[in-house]
């Protein structure tokens, strides 16, 4: 009986010695590639000025739109609103977030985007409307729904003419 048991004493040692080089090989080999460079933040407008020295004159730059002399603010734009009336409000960010609002009286929000806005809301004459710091005002006098307002730094002046009533 002894040789027999001999026999299975090193039958499960080498498993156990071949069980733990594989995990030891396993472990190894799973580290050695774990080392990668971290991301590093840039600010856009650096990208801005590196795009510009590297492409010539004669290429249209993205960032104007309609032509040279209507050139797109690079930082970020800001829309407020200040609630006067129970308002009701969606703003959508730059075509893709969505954010709803159900503002009472002296009900306030912020939101940030890069390009544009679009409102709708349940009642126009419920919220005084600021964009980038600049007051626009009421959208309408009487309450009433609007529905997909775009707002960008090129609408801005026509908002204030319809909020003034001369639009």
């Amino acid at each position: 009986l002894k040789p027999k048991r001999s026999h299975q004493f090193v039958t499960l040692l080498l498993t156990t010695i071949v069980v733990l080089a594989s995990f030891l090989a396993l472990l190894f080999w799973t580290r050695r590639d774990t080392t990668t460079p971290s991301a590093q933040e840039v600010k856009f407008s650096d990208v801005v000025k590196q795009w510009e020295t590297t492409v010539s004159d004669s290429h249209q730059s993205p960032f104007i739109a309609g032509g040279a002399d209507t050139l797109l603010r690079l930082d970020t734009l800001i829309l407020e609103g200040s609630a006067v009336e129970t308002v009701w409000v969606r703003v959508v960010i730059d075509g893709s977030e969505i954010k709803e609002y159900s503002l009472p009286p002296l009900g306030r929000f912020k939101c940030e985007g890069r390009q544009y806005f679009e409102l709708s809301m349940d009642n126009a004459r419920g919220i005084i409307w600021s964009f980038n710091g600049d007051r626009i005002g009421l959208l309408s006098q009487i309450k009433k729904p609007l529905w997909n307002v775009t707002v960008t730094p090129a609408t801005v002046e026509q908002l204030k003419k319809i909020a003034s009533g001369k639009g």
